[in-house]
């Protein structure tokens, strides 16, 4: 349409940007309800099913669970999470799990976001403004897991939601959160 780029899928995949080389991006309407979840985790699943039930829901995108394992994998927090992790000696305790959690969490927001996985998500932004008429069009962060609420688990408060967030750089500082 009168040009505009794909945002959020670029080729496809994007590399050069700290060995980054994966889907970084998927849209809601583009996801088989099959592997949803696997892709996308599961809220994003669930939105799918809801979709394909004839529910309406908000229009959005997703960083694919690939991209996420590869910024881990390339920004080295995969070792820094097993290093925190290791130093949890008692899973009772849960003071060292708490500063397990905060050291993690603290990484994470170290960790420069590899450019091709910004840009992916500033454009992909953009394009959700566009498709919604809206130019400062207030989104959702959902964080997710790929085995959260499952049947045999339940991650219930365990992840963070930032509401009516705004603009492309409040976008990044949420997605990093």
């Amino acid at each position: 349409s009168g040009g505009r780029r794909d945002p959020g899928h670029r080729d496809g995949s994007a590399a050069g940007s700290g060995g980054l080389s994966a889907e970084l991006l998927v849209w809601l309407e583009d996801l088989d309800p099959a592997t949803a979840a696997s892709v996308a985790g599961p809220k994003m699943g669930r939105l799918v099913e809801l979709a394909g039930a004839g529910v309406t829901v908000p229009k959005g995108f997703t960083v694919t669970t690939a991209a996420y394992l590869a910024f881990c994998e390339d920004s080295g927090l995969e070792a820094a999470i097993a290093e925190h992790l290791a130093a949890v000696t008692d899973p009772g305790d849960l003071g060292q799990g708490e500063s397990a959690s905060a050291a993690i969490r603290a990484a994470f927001e170290a960790a420069p976001m590899p450019e091709a996985l910004a840009g992916a998500v500033v454009d992909a932004y953009d394009e959700l403004c566009y498709r919604c008429v809206d130019i400062n069009l207030p989104t959702a962060v959902r964080s997710s897991a790929t085995g959260e609420d499952s049947v045999v688990a339940s991650c219930a408060g365990q992840f963070d939601t930032y509401l009516g967030v705004t603009g492309g750089d409040r976008l990044l500082a949420a997605v990093k959160r």
